[in-house]
């Protein structure tokens, strides 16, 4: 039996930016419930890093390394060398970081999210998820309850509309020559990978234009928490 096409992915844009490694339908299933960062009167060996003044405990961070690790093995990917461990750990550290430089923005800048906007993310959550049966086994396999997953989506919903207020996306074009690019790369790899029956440039176009806009609202994303980054007091506990 031939196997589908794989269509061009598209991932929400900005949002990926602050979910950690292991990305399960959207990435919402990906920050468990608990809150990553906690006020640092925990010890110095309690906390792996502090973010002015809030800790990233160790808990929390041996407990993302084990979900990191986990998820590539999903994905046929086995760290086996030191340094493997030492690219995911580093990964893992600086998402945490940036998640809790990210947080105090939002919550500093008064962001909000509504009500509908918190249930049409849920819906596309369950429908990609392959219905109502899919959304409570992919909730169980993540130990989550519909109740946590809402408030990752509302927290993940509140970053994203913030990035976009402060990132300048009308600066962002895309010409048909990268478009063209896009597609000849995604045809070479599809035929790498055996297709026989590959979407047209025609078919693909705008989902290739609206992917290449979200790659460089990553960009802009990732510079400007770059901008936090260099405003504020890390400590990273050796």
């Amino acid at each position: 039996m031939e196997n589908k096409e794989k269509k061009v992915g598209l991932a929400f844009p900005i949002i990926l930016l602050i979910v950690l490694i292991g990305l399960v339908v959207g990435g919402y299933f990906a920050i468990n419930s608990k809150k990553t960062t906690e006020v640092a009167s925990a010890t110095k060996t309690a906390s792996i890093a502090t973010v002015n003044g809030f800790a990233i405990t160790k808990a929390v961070y041996d407990a993302q390394v084990a979900n990191a690790l986990t998820s590539y093995q999903a994905q046929g990917i086995i760290a086996t060398t030191t340094e493997q461990l030492a690219i995911i750990k580093k990964q893992v550290l600086d998402n945490l970081i940036s998640n809790q430089l990210l947080d105090a923005a939002v919550a500093s800048s008064g962001t909000k999210v509504s009500a509908d906007e918190i249930n049409t993310q849920i819906q596309t959550i369950q429908k990609q998820a392959g219905g109502a049966e899919g959304f409570k086994v992919a909730l169980a396999k993540n130990n989550l309850t519909e109740e946590s997953l809402r408030e990752n989506v509302t927290k993940q919903l509140g970053v994203q509309k913030f990035l976009l207020a402060n990132i300048d996306s009308k600066s962002i074009t895309v010409s048909d020559t990268e478009v063209e690019q896009f597609y000849a790369d995604y045809n070479k790899q599809q035929k790498a990978a055996g297709q026989k029956t590959i979407s047209t440039l025609k078919e693909l176009s705008a989902d290739i234009k609206l992917q290449i806009t979200s790659n460089k609202q990553q960009v802009l994303a990732n510079a400007y928490v770059e901008s936090l980054r260099s405003k504020a007091n890390i400590v990273i506990n050796k």
